[in-house]
């Protein structure tokens, strides 16, 4: 973008021209980052340097978690469910065109997507079961701990996941819940 200088000539605003709105990060440890946001764009730090992932998408991306120090499970618009490593993409059929929103790993062979209308996708390795929940709530958070999900909606929605089976517990309030995060034992 071209602005106009103090002594009326102009300058080339050295910012970038485009800059990636980013929807989700996700951390694995020190030093391990990435990202994801509008247009399938991806990125990660390596050594320090922001390298983009290769997505071979176009639809938005929200969620995204890490499945080792080097891959990651990604989420998004129409169902969208990636692995990303450091050779690029894989797509998944997650059996569902819900927008995901929020992926957690649950264990070393599980992931738990969730997203709009109830959508909950459980990932076992390439193998992808929808799970049905009572209701068709927006879901737009979920973390895991111990080999259980929590996840988190609309009009105060908690549901616990446990071996794919979803508990709903009590709403802790009727107001719409976006993340879930915790520390020791706490939500």
């Amino acid at each position: 973008r071209i602005l106009p200088a103090a002594d009326g000539g102009a300058f080339l605003n050295p910012r970038p021209r485009v800059m990636p709105a980013w929807n989700g990060v996700s951390t694995s440890g020190p030093g391990i980052v990435a990202m994801v946001g509008n247009n399938g764009q991806a990125a990660h730090l390596v050594r320090g340097l922001l390298l983009t992932w290769r997505t071979g998408t176009d639809r938005n991306l929200y969620g995204l978690a890490w499945t080792s120090a080097e891959d990651a499970i990604v989420v998004g618009e129409g169902g969208t469910i990636l692995r990303l490593d450091e050779r690029g993409a894989r797509a998944l059929d997650g059996g569902t065109s819900a927008t995901l929103r929020a992926v957690a790993t649950v264990s070393a062979t599980e992931e738990i997507a969730v997203g709009d209308d109830g959508a909950i996708v459980r990932l076992l390795g390439d193998r992808v079961l929808t799970v049905p929940v009572d209701g068709r709530p927006d879901l737009l958070g979920v973390v895991a701990r111990n080999g259980v999900a929590t996840v988190v909606g609309e009009a105060g929605t908690v549901l616990r996941i446990t071996d794919g089976h979803p508990t709903r517990l009590p709403p802790p309030t009727s107001q719409t819940l976006r993340a879930v995060g915790g520390c020791d034992d706490a939500l």
